[in-house]
Formats: structure tokens, sequence, C-alpha cells
């Protein structure tokens, strides 16, 4: 089974939480709803993170972004509203992760739903690892 779970797209996700200035002002007037502005923001501030990590840990994050914009319902521990960004994700949180996986250049090619086994153990997170590429 592959592990995939919502600890996985915090991690990610992390360079948009709590972030400082001048990040802060431009993320704050953000609209979620807004298919453009939230693709920018995936492009300029999490992309660039995604990169920063080994091709193992791609395949963790990938994974867990190919399951959340796949599953019918998202697991109750997927509380994206506890996330402190300084804008509104979408209503539609299966558009965000669509935004994440195409912003993000993943690949659906070999993915499986029924693979997959939800967890929110923080050893999965524990176990990304940043690529030493400058």
């Amino acid at each position: 089974m592959v592990k995939v779970g919502f600890v996985v797209l915090e991690a990610v996700l992390s360079p948009l939480c709590d972030p400082q200035e001048p990040l802060y002002s431009q993320l704050v007037g953000v609209n979620g709803e807004d298919e453009q502005q939230l693709r920018r923001v995936v492009r300029e501030v999490v992309r660039p993170y995604y990169e920063s990590f080994d091709s193992w840990s791609k395949g963790i994050i990938s994974n867990s972004v190919l399951y959340f914009a796949r599953a019918d319902e998202l697991p109750a521990a997927a509380c994206f509203d506890a996330l402190p960004i300084p804008f509104d994700l979408p209503q539609d949180l299966k558009k965000f992760c669509l935004c994440l996986q195409e912003e993000l250049g993943i690949e659906k090619k070999g993915f499986e739903m029924s693979a997959c086994e939800y967890s929110d153990d923080l050893g999965l997170v524990h176990r990304l690892r940043r690529s030493n590429r400058g």
C-alpha cells in the first residue's frame, strides 16, 4: 500500500503558512476563488519548495496530492481551514488539489486510488528529505 496523508500536504504547503513580510502582504490579498491568482501563488511560492525535495520525497508528496485531487470525500483530518494561510482557499478543495497537481507538474501515470492507505502518521513527514542541490 502507498501511504498518503494530509500531513504531507501540510508539509508541502508550509511556505504559505505564517509567512513573513513581504510575502505575507502579497498573500493576504489573494482571492483563493480566482484560479489564476491561486495558480500564480502555487507556481511562485509552493513549486520552488516542492522542487527542493529529493525524488523519493516528491513521490510521497505527489501521491498525497493525487489522492486528495481524486478522493470522493476528504478525510475528517483534512482540515484545510486549520492551516495558517493568509488567504481563504477555494470552497472546492478538489479544485485546489487539482491546481497543485497541475502547477507542481505531478503526473497521474500509474497512480491507483485503490493502492492508497490514508494515514496522518507524522512519520510520513519526518521521512521527507530535501535534495542537496543548490
